[in-house]
Order: C-alpha cells, then sequence, then structure tokens
C-alpha cells in the first residue's frame, strides 16, 4: 500500500492481512508458507471497506463473491459472517484502545 497510515491503520491492515490468510482461506492455503500472498490482492478492499465502516453484509457479500467468481467455489456464508464478524471486532479493539 502506497498510502501512509496511522499506527491503528498499520495494524488493521495487517490483522486484516492475516485474517484473510489464516482464518478466511477459502481454498486451504494457509498450511504452505509458499502460499502467503494467495489473497494479498483482496486486502486492499477488504481494509478500506473496514475504514470507510461498511456494513457487515456488504463486506460478507464482497467475501462471497470473490470465492464464486474469482476462485469458482461454492462459499460458506456462516464462515464468511464469522469472518467478518472478528474483522470487524478486530478493528473495534484497534481503534477503542488508543
Amino acid at each position: 500500500m502506497d498510502v501512509k497510515l496511522n499506527p491503528q491503520e498499520k495494524e488493521l491492515y495487517k490483522i486484516t492481512d492475516e485474517i484473510l490468510f489464516y482464518v478466511w482461506d477459502p481454498i486451504g492455503v494457509s498450511p504452505d508458507p509458499y502460499a502467503r500472498d494467495e489473497y494479498l490482492s483482496y486486502l486492499p478492499q477488504v481494509f478500506q471497506m473496514l475504514i470507510d465502516d461498511k456494513p457487515t453484509e456488504e463486506i460478507i457479500e464482497y467475501l462471497i463473491k470473490i470465492v464464486l467468481d474469482n476462485i469458482g467455489l461454492k462459499p460458506n456464508k456462516k464462515h464468511t459472517e464469522e469472518v467478518v464478524e472478528l474483522l470487524e471486532a478486530c478493528k473495534e479493539k484497534i481503534f477503542n484502545n488508543s
């Protein structure tokens, strides 16, 4: 990311990356260290949606659309909802503890 981020935004960006790779992981590549960049192309958009306080359902739908359209798999909506809840909880903790 070329944009200057404040410390809280940097922390949210990093944790969003980790959650997308280790928790969301729709294709199950997280055990492979060589696949660490697998979801990086989706990171900026998910991060920006969190920063912009987009509705939870909009973020869920974005991730579901990625799984359907970009990855070509059947999405797990419940898992996706849990991932977005985790992302939002992390954002809340990061920005309210400073």
